[in-house]
């Protein structure tokens, strides 16, 4: 069954769709990649469809969801994240300047430039983050978990192109058989893997 636009907006909550996805046009190819899926983990899902690939995104809901941002410079986020060393070998300062500038874009916060010194500014959210706000972090998971299917199938392609490549080869070069058959071997198995990770992901994400 095709997840469209119409389906999605007849079994959200009322109270939901009076926000500004409402008036949002949704494309069906981001669409059909929530197919079957719960309607309102979907709503969550479009919401953040174009930040929510971005490092360091999962870090920003629950922060939002304690904290008020008025007039916060980039360096206030960035200490109200207290992020762990761990996180802090893992992420940087320019990664989280740009998920602010996509934040701005996408009309979840404001920016003005202090004219005292140019080079800073200040950001202020709009009535739309409370959208983020409701995101939990099922809906998080169901967003990522999505995000690592769409990835496993580019692999599981990749590979199975490989296999069609070896096969090839083993006609094309005999005397190489036994060292393109042991490589060939290990594309099996990591197809194999990935194949069951895939269908492993499958089936949470149609019993959310």
């Amino acid at each position: 069954m095709f997840f469209s636009f119409l389906y999605f907006r007849t079994n959200c909550p009322k109270a939901i769709l009076g926000s500004d996805i409402s008036s949002q046009v949704v494309k069906k190819t981001e669409l059909s990649l929530f197919e079957d899926y719960s309607p309102l983990l979907c709503f969550y899902a479009v919401i953040a469809m174009s930040i929510s690939n971005m490092p360091m995104f999962e870090l920003f809901p629950p922060l939002f969801k304690t904290k008020k941002i008025e007039q916060w410079t980039a360096n206030e986020f960035w200490k109200h994240l207290k992020l762990s060393k761990k996180e802090r070998n893992r992420f940087n300062r320019q990664r989280m300047y740009r998920l602010l500038r996509k934040l701005v874009e996408d009309g979840f916060l404001t920016k003005e430039t202090i004219f005292v010194n140019p080079h800073f500014s200040t950001f202020s959210e709009t009535s739309k983050l409370d959208q983020l706000r409701e995101i939990t972090d099922t809906s998080l998971d169901f967003i990522e978990m999505n995000h690592s299917k769409e990835e496993t199938q580019k692999k599981i392609l990749m590979l199975e192109k490989q296999l069609e490549s070896f096969s090839l080869l083993e006609k094309k070069f005999p005397n190489s058989a036994i060292r393109i058959n042991t490589e060939k071997n290990k594309c099996i198995g990591e197809l194999t893997s990935l194949n069951a990770y895939s269908a492993a992901l499958n089936c949470i994400l149609t019993s959310m």
